[in-house]
């Protein structure tokens, strides 16, 4: 049996990255899997022993730092990493309220990382894959774009943010397999 690590933003019964990942906890229980998780602290979470370990909620300033790894996320995933031993970190639904480099943090400490990405967040930021009204994939070959364009809320500093996103999750990108 496994030691499985699950990430996600929230942990309780919000939305269908939530749910699925509720789910999968469930199931690699009743397989005999010990399974910890790992999400924002948030009010409405379903309680855990894992609790400890969860960064605080984010503040509207946060949106625009925590993308980027601060110091609260990484202390405390580490700690976790360090407390649990996971031999797998399955990550969800992460990129903002976590950080995609918590991906970084599991694959050098040993852990095997599957990431399963809910969205298109990570190839066009602003979640969509549209602009004017038409399919685009401008920013799946130039990343500026999303900048050029000014497709996130928010304007430049929003789409700046999106943009960054992009560029500290591809270094995490050990193998992408798409369906």
């Amino acid at each position: 049996m496994m030691k499985i690590l699950l990430a996600n933003k929230f942990y309780y019964r919000r939305g269908g990255d939530c749910i699925y990942m509720l789910n999968l906890e469930k199931l690699l229980k009743a397989h005999g899997h010990e399974v910890a998780v790992f999400a924002m602290d948030y009010p409405e979470n379903l309680d855990t022993p894992w609790k400890k370990y969860f960064p605080k909620n984010m503040s509207k300033l946060m949106a625009f730092t925590r993308p980027f790894g601060d110091g609260e996320v990484k202390s405390k995933f580490s700690q976790l990493l360090n407390d649990f031993k996971p031999d797998v970190v399955h990550l969800n639904n992460i990129h903002t309220q976590l950080s995609p480099l918590i991906a970084k943090l599991a694959h050098e400490y040993g852990a095997k990382v599957v990431w399963t990405l809910h969205d298109t967040k990570l190839v066009c930021p602003c979640y969509t894959c549209m602009r004017d009204g038409k399919w685009c994939e401008e920013c799946f070959t130039d990343k500026m774009a999303v900048v050029k364009h000014r497709c996130m809320p928010g304007s430049i500093p929003g789409a700046i943010v999106g943009l960054s996103l992009i560029h500290i999750s591809e270094p995490t990108r050990l193998r992408c397999i798409s369906y």
